[in-house]
């Protein structure tokens, strides 16, 4: 906008013939999703160097204004100069999508949350972070990799919960879908001492939304509807959540899905027709690669002066097909189940005590040589079942002699089940662990220490191994 204000004021224009703001705003904002499709993953030195390069611009343009913009008549645009316009404002706009002003920020927290979840893998989505990577299989499958570990060596939680989702698999992706969730956070420090020896690499915490607790009024508070498209694979995706809250009660609802079709690349000569030793297996449009996946997010809550407590629900499945290398598909069922009971008393201005139960199923249904849309109870080769049960109890503490953490106990039962298949055995295992986490902070200097103890036992039946 202000590059197009300062051409504007640079050439002896008649505004009311041109009326800017008619046509201005739009074709920022064209600018603006075009920039953020095409810049956002640019190194930081490059949007430097555009910043510098605006401003250079703009103190230019404006000094060679012999009149900047006190002109007593104006004259009709040239065809050349709304052509001009037109660049400058889809590239002003497209600027804009790296560097934000107030309202640059509100359209970039709505996009790039929102509209530019064009992957339902938690890896890819996570990629972009320093000292993040992928592993991926698939479309939508991936997994975040920490310091060089994946796998049984990074903790996914939800909402502070460890999830298990059978992750030894390459084919095993984490089952959350972060659209519906306030945010993810990824710690690569000391605080994995919280959540297990299975920690090694890092912690991946996809945090819920947070309930309208205690406004004060009645009512819907917030509602959100939003979709995209991608026109590859006829990618479609519809989500709608929205919360609501009643004197100490709040609520939420979030609803999503994505569905898409075979993704399409270019057509070249594949291998072993091409023996160049870099042919792919497969060109144009690439055999079962579609998917379908729902999300169900909700959550009801109370909170007082001294309590707080907060029941979540959530649901994720994903009905997709893998392409193996002989051209068949591996087609898949996962489900996964999620339900969480929080609650917090606050004892006194020092102590917190934290209180927390929750249990996850996770599902996971395959067929090889079978699309997903064919599979059912007589088609299936493996059949997997995990349920898990978490009982935690913490006491969190404010500054005690400069030192502030957290002191609790954790209580987890597993119980694995292969109905169909033997790629694992039936399993129990129980665990329990006491933990201890403490922070100081002095200027410059952040000192934290980390213990913890695990005792589990595990007891499988080796007949179905």
């Amino acid at each position: 906008m202000t590059s197009a204000s300062i051409f504007i004021l640079s050439q002896a224009t008649d505004r009311k013939i041109f009326k800017p703001l008619l046509w201005m705003i739009p074709c920022c904002f064209v600018g603006f999703i075009l920039g953020m499709q095409s810049l956002q993953n640019l190194p930081v030195y490059i949007i430097q160097a555009l910043f510098l390069s605006l401003i250079t611009a703009f103190a230019v343009v404006y000094s060679l204004a012999s009149h900047r913009g006190c002109q007593a008549k104006m004259r009709k645009p040239q065809y050349s100069e709304l052509l001009m316009m037109l660049v400058i404002l889809i590239s002003g706009g497209m600027c804009a999508s790296l560097f934000g002003t107030g309202a640059d920020i509100i359209l970039y927290t709505l996009l790039v949350t929102r509209f530019r979840m064009q992957s339902l893998s938690l890896g890819a989505r996570l990629e972009k972070m320093a000292g993040v990577s992928n592993v991926a299989t698939g479309v939508q499958s991936g997994k975040p990799v920490l310091r060089g570990l994946s796998g049984d060596r990074i903790r996914i939680l939800l909402d502070g919960v460890p999830q298990d989702h059978q992750q030894y698999g390459v084919r095993h992706p984490p089952n959350l879908d972060p659209v519906l969730a306030d945010r993810v956070e990824v710690v690569k420090g000391p605080m994995s001492v919280l959540y297990g020896a299975d920690a090694m690499g890092g912690v991946v915490n996809v945090i819920s939304r947070p309930l309208l607790l205690d406004s004060g009024s009645t009512g819907i508070k917030r509602a959100t509807l939003f979709s995209q498209y991608h026109s590859n694979n006829n990618q479609r995706s519809l989500y709608l959540d929205g919360d609501a809250s009643y004197n100490n009660w709040g609520g939420y609802l979030g609803l999503g899905q994505t569905e898409a079709d075979n993704f399409a690349t270019p057509k070249v000569l594949t291998y072993p027709a091409n023996n160049s030793g870099t042919a792919p297996l497969f060109s144009g449009e690439i055999p079962f690669t579609d998917f379908k996946a729902r999300d169900l997010a909700s959550a009801i809550g109370f909170v007082n002066d001294t309590f707080e407590s907060t029941l979540r629900y959530t649901f994720w499945s994903n009905d997709q097909n893998y392409l193996q290398q002989n051209g068949q598909p591996t087609g898949q069922f996962l489900k996964n189940h999620n339900v969480l009971f929080d609650s917090a008393y606050q004892f006194n201005d020092v102590l917190l005590i934290k209180s927390r139960l929750s249990w996850q199923q996770n599902l996971r249904d395959a067929g090889t040589g079978i699309a997903y849309q064919a599979l059912n109870d007589d088609t299936v080769d493996l059949s997997l079942e995990l349920n898990r049960y978490q009982g935690r109890f913490s006491v969190l503490h404010e500054a005690i002699g400069g030192w502030q953490g957290e002191l609790g106990i954790d209580v987890v039962n597993k119980q694995q089940y292969t109905h169909v298949g033997n790629l694992i055995p039936d399993a129990n295992s129980k665990s329990y662990s006491v933990f201890a986490f403490e922070r100081q902070s002095a200027g410059r200097w952040v000192t934290e220490i980390g213990l913890r103890f695990d005792h589990m036992k595990q007891q499988a039946d080796l007949i179905n191994a």
